[in-house]
């Protein structure tokens, strides 16, 4: 390896960790970035960008902005794959999620983002002795090692400021030292920083004085059939992928103005009459529905306090279970009942309404980042509401009301039809 060429890892090394830096502490406001974090992996891109122009030949804005593009939708890629790590691979070591995720899922997300950036860098920088699997094999291993090593020593930075980086102690390393590493990998793979016009201009500077000469100018290796549509694969990727960023971004919005007017409806708590609480028995149904064991998930009926927005309230809750000998506190129900009694109809079709602004909604839908409203069908002659998702028939929330009384039924089976029926025959609609 020839000083240039170890001088050029050092510069790149450097220009990586400034890129975690500003990735920790951009130099504008976070208010003015956008909330999905695009800028995290567009910081590293550019300035990687910049660096191979200056390092290595050939100068081409296509190529640049290639690299921002690969390593912006590589930092989605990864982050995502991440998530869904931590959301599996516990389970298969058979532990426990915890708070904070275990550092050997950053494994799966420093592949992931290190095999997109390297090979799209090796596809567009490369001559024609590089061998391009062996080095995208390099880079993507190390990648993953560079996670779990940069993430372990978040021990050494708890007291950061959860504000800004999530309160993931881990972050902080985990940014700097695997774009440092990941840049010094790649100028690794790559071919010798060649004599001509893209880092002539260097050899005037003697901090890049090398006694070694510089090779010759290389031919570029050409991109592949396969690369080329690997990289317009990458773009349709991210522009997919901000099309549906800006059009959440937009529904919120949307969806936050219908709810501001939502709060203003609240009805009023003067003069509410004085609840008076059903039996258990007769607010659930304890006798067995479609095979399915019922249980009271508490032993009567739970009162709720009276707040400065919403008036007292009773509430039951009931769960059937697959098998008899389930209980609900330690086995997830089929199926499960809320019944809430409120003063008058006014105040239960209200919270009714609430259900769709994330007041009890499947998880499925805080996660997409927008409300889903639910949608009005018939049953059994009555209309209810369903919040349920399409991908799942019968899996998903029911809900009706019925005078002062709201009906909630969770669904995890895929005919709950006849735990509807029932509870409509004991709570007829009020929609």
């Amino acid at each position: 390896m020839s000083g240039k060429k170890r001088l050029t890892i050092s510069a790149l090394g450097c220009a990586g960790a400034l890129s975690g830096i500003l990735t920790l502490h951009p130099p504008v406001p976070r208010e003015f970035l956008p909330e999905s974090g695009i800028y995290v992996g567009a910081i590293f891109g550019v300035i990687l960008a910049v660096c191979l122009w200056v390092f290595h030949s050939p100068r081409s804005v296509g190529r640049s902005l290639s690299i921002v593009m690969s390593s912006t939708i590589a930092y989605i890629a990864a982050q995502l794959s991440t998530i869904w790590a931590y959301e599996w691979m516990p389970s298969l070591f058979h532990q426990a999620r915890s708070s904070d995720p275990p550092s050997y899922v950053m494994f799966v997300g420093g592949v992931v983002g290190a095999l997109m950036i390297s090979a799209t860098v090796l596809l567009l920088y490369r001559d024609e002795c590089t061998k391009l699997g062996r080095g995208i094999l390099l880079c993507t291993l190390a990648g993953g090692g560079l996670g779990v090593f940069g993430y372990s020593l978040g021990f050494m930075f708890g007291s950061q400021d959860s504000s800004r980086h999530g309160d993931i102690p881990g972050m902080i390393p985990l940014y700097i030292l695997w774009q440092a590493g990941m840049a010094c990998l790649l100028e690794l793979v790559l071919p010798e920083p060649a004599r001509g016009a893209s880092t002539e201009g260097f050899r005037e500077v003697s901090i890049l004085q090398s006694p070694e000469p510089a090779p010759l100018e290389r031919r570029v290796g050409k991109v592949p059939l396969w690369g080329k549509l690997f990289i317009g694969f990458l773009a349709v990727s991210l522009a997919s992928y901000a099309a549906r960023t800006i059009w959440i971004q937009n529904e919120f919005s949307r969806r936050g103005e219908d709810f501001a007017k939502y709060e203003t409806s609240r009805p009023s708590l003067r003069d509410l009459p004085q609840i008076e609480p059903m039996v258990g028995e007769d607010a659930v149904l304890l006798h067995p529905i479609a095979g399915r064991t019922a249980q009271l998930s508490i032993s009567g009926p739970l009162s709720i306090k009276a707040t400065d927005s919403k008036p007292a309230f009773v509430t039951f809750m009931a769960c059937y279970m697959h098998l008899p000998d389930e209980r609900c506190g330690a086995n997830p129900p089929d199926v499960s009942v809320q019944i809430s009694q409120w003063p008058n109809s006014a105040w239960s079709s209200y919270e009714m309404k609430g259900i769709q602004w994330g007041f009890g909604a499947p998880n499925f839908y805080v996660a997409a980042g927008y409300f889903n409203p639910g949608k009005r069908t018939q049953k059994f002659g009555d209309a209810i509401m369903v919040d349920a998702n399409p991908k799942e028939p019968g899996k998903g929330k029911f809900y009706w009301t019925s005078g002062p009384v709201l009906i909630e039924i969770n669904s995890e089976v895929s005919d709950p039809d006849e735990f509807i029926r029932e509870y409509l025959e004991r709570y007829p609609s009020s929609l």
